[in-house]
């Protein structure tokens, strides 16, 4: 490949990620104050779902011509609904601890974080060779489950996040 075109793809890429979406920062959580962060951690999971909404409305149909692109995005956007409804089950199961004690809050809120970074080590290596109208999308949404574990561990009971 001749150096003007890996210029001229290289362009187009930082020029597809300046245009990706950005994440919302999440808000800023006092540590101290267990109730506050669970109640932050709940919040931003609208935040995630918005943002698995603008991944999944792009669909196969954004991977590039060709029957096995087509057929590698259909596989990507099977994975991606599989991981992201293993994700929102986990969410609804910490969510249901909320009036419970905190010890079954802790065990909730600790499967959801490891589930979170299994899928985040499985999904993140793929970025790379996904179709360009896809990749941002997804790490944007990879991004922002991440932002969402990262909340999971602070609201743990007990100042159990920091030895996690």
């Amino acid at each position: 490949m001749s150096a003007a075109k890996l210029n001229a793809d290289l362009a187009a890429r930082v020029a597809t990620n300046a245009a990706k979406p950005k994440p919302a920062a999440p808000p800023a959580v006092d540590l101290d104050d267990e109730t506050r962060a669970f109640e932050t951690f709940l919040g931003y999971e609208g935040e995630v779902q918005r943002t698995v909404r603008a991944l999944l409305e792009r669909g196969p149909a954004a991977s590039p011509k060709g029957w096995r692109e087509r057929q590698r995005g259909r596989d990507l956007f099977t994975l991606l609904g599989m991981e992201e409804a293993t994700r929102n089950t986990a969410f609804l199961v910490a969510l249901q601890t909320k009036p419970l004690l905190r010890p079954a809050q802790g065990r909730a809120l600790k499967s959801y974080v490891i589930l979170c970074d299994a899928m985040l080590n499985k999904l993140m290596p793929r970025i790379p060779s996904m179709a360009r109208g896809v990749a941002p999308f997804v790490s944007a949404y990879l991004s922002t489950v991440s932002q969402h574990r990262d909340l999971a561990k602070m609201a743990f009971p007990d100042g159990i996040s920091r030895g996690f």
